[in-house]
């Protein structure tokens, strides 16, 4: 893919998705105010259980549809990519259907003896089917990004977002007070549902009908899949267990409102922090068919080149987001939720986005670099010291405890996934440009904005923004 088309297709993507966190904001905003802190947390509960069959459900099948057209020739892509579609969305009924049934036929009992609120069952029981959409979504977006059709990813993502909102408007009048998060579960149900049936018309659509000879076999499939599915399974059994344990580790430490706290840091001080993500997602998602084309190729000095512009421009993005939330992060978060503690929280995790943002780029270029296994190894170890860590830190420093496990654990991640990137890539680290002159620009567009204190908040942002731009150049130029 040209470097025109390339960045045309990453800004027309970042567009969209940024018209769509906002609304995921405003949406959060929305139904905090409905449902309570609490009732948030109860959903966000929900949810670590749901994920778990999800992942059951859809791991490994979009990158490994990714990754097997775009490994093939320009001319055997086009004649046999339809016929890599089937056989992924035949082969991931089989998962998928298995954690249907198990989640509506064991929703009680998982209610029950794990969650340990039997309310959770109806909820359970209504998101099952929904997995079944998700997984078939989940083959035709692998589809799409191959070929790189952006537009047809974005209206997918549109069209499940509507489909959230309206239900949920809806539905509020039928669910009030402590039934309210009723509603945010049959509103997600719609929205995947939404998303599924137009991608399933867009590849319809789309589809060339003809006859392929070479295309993948279920055995290559499997190969690319399995390996991704069962370290998926385990991370997110890990990340399952995390996140039940959680509000029962803050319980032991003396926290009067543990479900409140969970519900104020998952629900609205990550949703903030990870909001600018929405500015880097588009080209994680796009480099890896890019890289893999690269690799299949043998051009090993574009690889290298790619991947440190990737990085500095990742790490250039994430020091200008440290700054904004270092200088503004109480007025930010108070701007979209009421919790003062979710302003405290979100100054805490200031410098999270270097680390989280570096370290999403890094795995998406070696998921293009077939690394995705030694990826996943790394994940999963990273998950299980995080289990631990929460089970023997939380109970004895509460949430200060848990924000400390997400830094160690998130720079250990990018410090282990950098050295294989290194490795298979000969890639050398850009300190100057990733590294020394974001930092300059940050602290000097700090500065600087700090002598126009008198304005608003976004109008503050927006000065700052242009500082970090300015000062950046410069920085370039000197250095």
């Amino acid at each position: 893919m040209k470097k025109k088309i390339f960045i045309s297709k990453v800004f027309g993507m970042s567009f969209v998705m940024l018209l769509l966190n906002i609304s995921g904001i405003c949406y959060n905003i929305f139904m905090s105010a409905k449902v309570g802190a609490e009732g948030i947390g109860m959903f966000h509960l929900v949810m670590s259980v749901y994920s778990l069959f999800l992942t059951i459900s859809v791991s490994g099948i979009s990158l490994t549809a990714t990754r097997l057209i775009s490994d093939m020739p320009s001319s055997l892509a086009v004649k046999c990519a339809d016929s890599v579609v089937v056989k992924c969305i035949k082969l991931i009924f089989i998962p998928a259907s298995f954690a249907f049934f198990i989640l509506y036929f064991g929703a009680d009992v998982i209610s029950q003896k794990i969650l340990s609120n039997p309310d959770c069952a109806v909820c359970l029981k209504l998101l099952s089917p929904s997995l079944l959409f998700s997984a078939v979504s989940s083959v035709i977006n692998g589809y799409f990004t191959a070929f790189g059709k952006v537009g047809s990813i974005s209206l997918g993502k549109i069209f499940s977002e509507g489909g959230i909102w309206i239900t949920a408007l809806c539905l509020l009048n039928i669910f009030s007070g402590g039934k309210a998060y009723m509603a945010v579960v049959m509103a997600l149900c719609t929205g995947t549902f939404a998303e599924c049936m137009w991608n399933i018309y867009l590849w319809r659509k789309n589809r060339n009908f003809l006859y392929c000879t070479g295309g993948a076999s279920n055995s290559e499939i499997i190969r690319l899949c399995a390996p991704i599915a069962l370290g998926s399974y385990l991370r997110m059994g890990l990340l399952s267990l995390e996140n039940l344990l959680i509000p029962s580790m803050l319980a032991q430490y003396g926290e009067k409102n543990p479900l409140a706290s969970y519900g104020i840091v998952k629900g609205m001080t990550l949703s903030v922090l990870m909001f600018p993500t929405v500015f880097i997602s588009a080209f994680n998602l796009l480099i890896v068919p890019e890289i893999a084309r690269r690799r299949s190729k043998g051009y090993k000095n574009g690889i290298k080149y790619i991947s440190s512009l990737s990085l500095q421009y990742v790490l250039g993005f994430a020091f200008l987001i440290c700054a904004i939330f270092f200088k503004w992060h109480s007025e930010i978060a108070e701007t979209f939720f009421k919790e003062a503690a979710s302003g405290v929280y979100l100054g805490y995790f200031f410098l999270f986005p270097i680390f989280i943002f570096c370290d999403s780029v890094v795995d998406s270029i070696l998921k293009g670099m077939d690394c995705q296994l030694t990826s996943l190894k790394i994940n999963i170890i990273d998950s299980l010291c995080r289990v631990i860590s929460v089970f023997i830190f939380v109970p004895r420093f509460g949430m200060i405890a848990y924000i400390g496990i997400m830094y160690l654990s998130e720079i250990i991640n990018l410090l282990f996934s950098f050295i294989k990137l290194k490795k298979v890539s000969q890639l050398k680290f850009p300190f100057k440009k990733g590294i020394l002159i974001p930092f300059l620009s940050a602290v000097s567009s700090l500065f600087a904005a700090g002598l126009f204190s008198f304005v608003g908040v976004w109008s503050g942002i927006c000065m700052m923004c242009g500082f970090y731009i300015i000062f950046h150049h410069l920085y370039s130029k000197i250095i």
